[in-house]
């Protein structure tokens, strides 16, 4: 498969050969606890995961605006299927739309640090 930037950050890989897994599960959704756990280095090209201490701080400014992407599309499809014009709702829609954030949290969690860090990190093909 080709390693184009794309594929290589829906698939999690490393920024810098784009092959090794970033993360040390692959499913954050098997051990909530576990989701963030990056190994030290890449496994394949020895990147090392974690620039400086605190380093993926940043990566909240990049999980807000996941989140209200996240939030627009289901007010999109939201509002697609349902006339909103009653204020109950508008209180149905906070509820599916606080659920979906919910439910995608450790995805935006993952996928804010895969960003964050390939803004950081080039692409040095091997």
């Amino acid at each position: 498969m080709a390693n184009n930037i794309f594929t290589s950050i829906i698939r999690m890989k490393c920024p810098r050969c784009r092959k090794g897994d970033l993360f040390l599960k692959k499913n954050p959704y098997k051990n909530i606890t576990h989701t963030n756990q990056m190994p030290d280095t890449c496994p394949v090209c020895g990147q090392a995961t974690s620039l400086e201490p605190g380093f993926y701080w940043g990566a909240s400014f990049i999980s807000y605006p996941l989140a209200v992407l996240l939030s627009g599309f289901v007010f999109a499809i939201y509002y697609l299927l349902v006339n909103i014009t009653e204020l109950r709702l508008i209180i149905i829609f906070m509820l599916v739309d606080i659920a979906a954030i919910l439910s995608a949290f450790p995805l935006i969690m993952r996928y804010s640090r895969v960003l964050f860090i390939y803004i950081f990190v080039p692409y040095e093909p091997s």
